[in-house]
């Protein structure tokens, strides 16, 4: 029954997607701008990399924009490409003293090297600019309690659970049909995680997939142990 389901949905129309990329593309695209370009202000310009990259429009907000695409991840195990932002827990929505960038490296210690724009004096400069040794938590703790810094990843999410644990049958079998120039990209429907989740009785993991190159066209992926199905092939994990 599954099988005869994914073959019916296949080439049903793709809702607006959340693509695929790696950490290090989201960087590498962040630092084609030259520091001194004007883009706007921090979350602009990590919203238009994110869109050149990933073809993905966030949303509004300082929180909730980010986790609608992505997971948090510690400070610890931040690393290059992954999204920083500094924000006021109690109310995600107070912008007095929030500062969005990219990450292209970690340091530890609370010290990171990134790019981001509007981090100047006058503060409304907005323009890109590589910081080598920004503190976030220790900056965020300047606009007292409540400020703290945060993490993002919403790239390498291929066969990814929200967790950020791996299911290994799901991406061979992505592989195995064609990777980016094949089933695609992850993408949401239905209000469903853009990770790896569960899904019916049949098979303990799902996953939807959109065509980079036929958008029209739906893929799903559903797994069950060490085994994945896609367009109704069985594929072996090898």
């Amino acid at each position: 029954m599954f099988l005869v389901m994914l073959l019916i949905i296949v080439f049903l129309m793709c809702p607006i997607s959340a693509w695929s990329f790696t950490n290090d593309q989201l960087a590498d695209q962040a630092l084609t701008h030259p520091e001194g370009e004007l883009v706007g202000t921090c979350k602009e310009f990590v919203r238009t990399v994110i869109q050149e990259v990933g073809d993905i429009t966030i949303g509004s907000g300082y929180r909730d924009c980010y986790l609608a695409i992505g997971v948090e991840v510690t400070p610890e195990q931040a690393r290059r490409g992954d999204i920083g932002q500094v924000s006021y827990d109690p109310d995600p929505t107070n912008d007095s003293h929030v500062h969005s960038f990219i990450v292209l490296d970690n340091y530890g210690n609370d010290t990171y090297r990134v790019i981001h724009s509007n981090w100047c004096d006058p503060a409304t400069c907005k323009t890109v600019s590589i910081k080598d040794d920004l503190h976030p938590e220790a900056w965020a703790q300047l606009g007292g309690p409540g400020w703290h810094a945060h993490f993002y990843r919403i790239a390498d999410n291929v066969g990814r659970y929200a967790d950020g644990t791996f299911n290994q049958a799901i991406y061979d079998c992505w592989l195995r049909n064609g990777g980016r120039d094949g089933p695609g990209y992850p993408f949401s429907d239905a209000g469903n995680s853009i990770y790896v989740h569960n899904w019916g009785d049949n098979f303990n993991s799902y996953r939807n997939f959109c065509h980079s190159h036929h958008p029209r066209r739906r893929t799903d992926f559903g797994s069950h142990d060490s085994r994945a199905v896609a367009f109704g092939s069985l594929c072996d994990r090898q």
